[in-house]
Order: structure tokens, then C-alpha cells, then sequence
């Protein structure tokens, strides 16, 4: 039990630091993207996606 405690305070303080961080906008990029236009084309792509599974009756809530 006392290693488990020990486990989960380390995983605290890395969220406490991750947490830390992105309040002063340093944050780890989870796309491999390299410019914006490459974030909007990517974007773009998934919401072309959203709107045809909508009028497919595949996204969305009922």
C-alpha cells in the first residue's frame, strides 16, 4: 500500500507540473503538425467528417 501512495503522489506531481505549465502556454503538442495551415487542413478534414456521419444519422445524439 505504502508503494502504491508513493506511485500515485508522483503521478500528482506530474500533473500538478504539466497543469503548471499550460498556464503559461508551454504545453506538449499531441499533433505531429508542423504549420497552422497543416492544424486547419486537419481540422477542416474532421469536420468535413462530423457533418457527413450527421446526415448519415451516425453522429449525434437522438
Amino acid at each position: 500500500m505504502a508503494s502504491q501512495v508513493s506511485q500515485l503522489r508522483g503521478q500528482v506531481l506530474v500533473v500538478e507540473e504539466t497543469l503548471l505549465l499550460e498556464s503559461f502556454a508551454l504545453y506538449e503538442p499531441k499533433f505531429k503538425l508542423n504549420a497552422s495551415h497543416e492544424y486547419k487542413t486537419r481540422l477542416d478534414g474532421v469536420r468535413d467528417r462530423q457533418k457527413a456521419m450527421v446526415k448519415n444519422g451516425e453522429g449525434g445524439h437522438r
